[in-house]
């Protein structure tokens, strides 16, 4: 899918890139050592937005697929986006400047 924001920028596959599949995820922590009982409300809320047909409607407009899972679920997200990531970074060499 082309960005909206750059028409002639080619995807991945026409850059002959087709065996490359990249998708941005967000996701919403709190400093480790918060206490559960403390996490609980705002989880719950967050959960209940993102799960309410109106902002799931709006975020499938922006081409977002909502997907909530248990703070188990985003920091094993998490993980596996730093090893799978952190390979083509050392073999790259790429930068954040």
């Amino acid at each position: 899918m082309r960005s909206a924001c750059c028409p002639n920028t080619p995807t991945l596959v026409e850059a002959g890139y087709p065996q490359v599949v990249s998708t941005a995820w967000q996701g919403i922590v709190a400093p480790a050592k918060t206490p559960a009982a403390d996490r609980r409300a705002p989880l719950r809320e967050l959960v209940a937005i993102v799960s309410s047909d109106e902002v799931r409607q709006k975020m499938a407009r922006l081409y977002f697929q909502p997907i909530g899972s248990a703070p188990s679920g985003l920091a094993h997200l998490m993980r596996s986006e730093v090893e799978r990531w952190g390979k083509v970074v050392r073999k790259t060499g790429a930068t954040a400047d």
